[in-house]
């Protein structure tokens, strides 16, 4: 156990403590994480944002870590096959036009924000696509489900809870967006997904998100509502802008790779055993 490499994927404990069962925990988590720090011989961290984490909130030295991106899995592509495509349209109740998010549904996933700014959007008639929203429900978000459960919610979005992986991908192609409001990630797979899909993509500006999806979507404060409604309007209204949105998604996914994911980890251990 004298050699070790550790992985931090996010800080999302230290920085939305409300996850925790306790205040207590907060110190354990932060003490562990020191501790495991300090002891790495490497330190892999998922995106320069947990990188840069690590050394704002932990102290640790930035030469101890190696930045190593995720990728998405080769399977996430376009579905165009109707008999792909209609049994899932039809087991999770799709409409013909919808806006996506799929993810978990929780606080830092910024979902009441998304839930105001939608049906803002669609009162105001510029849209009519309805938000589909894909996920498992966290328990403790009372506020999300106190939402979804207010008649002009119900009017605009559909929540088809936790899907089965293998309807993912026709989900994704279906869509007219994939919108990515959350608050905070430590790398942040799903956009990537959508595009690799064909899907264009809103997102938030928070965290590691526009590090990880450069030019290829459109931006917003994901602590405004009315950035987030701007953002759905600007590619909905714009077919030109879709499809630069779609070849520029297309592009993206090409520069993340898990044989480089894992040559460079395969580096960090070899470096980690020879110090």
């Amino acid at each position: 156990f004298k050699k070790t490499v550790v992985t931090i994927h996010d800080l999302i404990h230290l920085l939305f403590p409300d996850y925790l069962p306790h205040r207590f925990a907060y110190h354990y988590a932060k003490g562990m994480l020191k501790i495991a720090a300090r002891k790495a011989k490497g330190i892999v961290c998922v995106s320069e944002n947990t990188k840069m984490d690590m050394v704002r909130l932990l102290g640790v030295d930035r030469k101890k870590i190696e930045v190593i991106h995720e990728a998405v899995s080769g399977e996430f592509s376009k579905v165009t096959d109707p008999a792909v495509l209609r049994p899932v349209k039809g087991r999770y109740e799709l409409a013909d036009k919808y806006v996506l998010y799929l993810g978990s549904l929780r606080y830092h996933k910024n979902i009441t924000r998304l839930i105001d700014a939608f049906v803002r959007l669609k009162q105001q008639g510029h849209t009519e696509q309805t938000l589909v929203l894909a996920g498992r429900l966290d328990p403790k978000s009372a506020n999300i489900k106190a939402a979804l459960e207010r008649p002009d919610v119900k009017e605009a979005v559909h929540y088809i809870g936790k899907v089965e992986n293998a309807d993912i991908y026709a989900l994704y192609s279906m869509a007219d967006v994939f919108v990515f409001p959350s608050l905070y990630e430590g790398f942040g797979l799903p956009p990537l997904e959508a595009m690799a899909c064909g899907t264009p993509v809103c997102a938030s500006n928070a965290a590691s998100i526009p590090e990880i999806l450069g030019d290829a979507a459109v931006f917003f404060n994901p602590y405004h509502e009315h950035e987030i409604e701007g953002a759905l309007r600007s590619v909905l209204e714009d077919e030109h802008k879709k499809a630069d949105l779609i070849r520029k998604g297309y592009e993206r996914v090409k520069k993340f790779s898990w044989e480089e994911t894992a040559r460079k980890t395969l580096a960090v251990y070899e470096k980690a055993v020879q110090i």
